[in-house]
């Protein structure tokens, strides 16, 4: 059985869509950032937030020989489907009321609602 020495788990604020990987190797931890295509937007046209980090993609753990030793992967926040690029199309071409709704949506606790957000971008970049 292989052991783990480090970890990767990938992180993406569900508001600017910047993203953050926490990492660990040999016990010790540490996280890079990224801005994304959508963050430089966010930060000009919308207030300035605390970012809600929200897992991006599954947690992987490695063994020394760099194999994967693990996947730890759960539900993740229905705005990582839209690719940061996708979501600033988007933005830059929906009119006020539609951007009201969206924002709604994706802060909402309520899950159907944070779909309907997503879903909202995918109906309007199909036509």
């Amino acid at each position: 059985m292989a052991v783990t020495i480090a970890t990767r788990s990938p992180k993406t604020c569900t508001l600017c869509r910047a993203e953050r990987i926490d990492r660990t190797l040999f016990g010790y931890a540490w996280q890079t950032y990224r801005d994304t295509e959508f963050t430089g937007w966010y930060q000009t046209h919308r207030p300035p937030h605390q970012h809600e980090w929200g897992r991006l993609t599954c947690t992987r753990g490695f063994s020394i020989f760099g194999t994967t030793t693990f996947f730890g992967c759960g539900p993740r926040h229905p705005i990582c489907d839209i690719p940061p690029d996708e979501l600033r199309q988007f933005v830059e071409h929906a009119d006020t009321n539609t951007l009201a709704v969206f924002f709604a949506g994706i802060t909402s606790t309520n899950r159907v609602e944070q779909k309907k957000a997503v879903q909202l971008v995918w109906d309007t970049s199909t036509q």
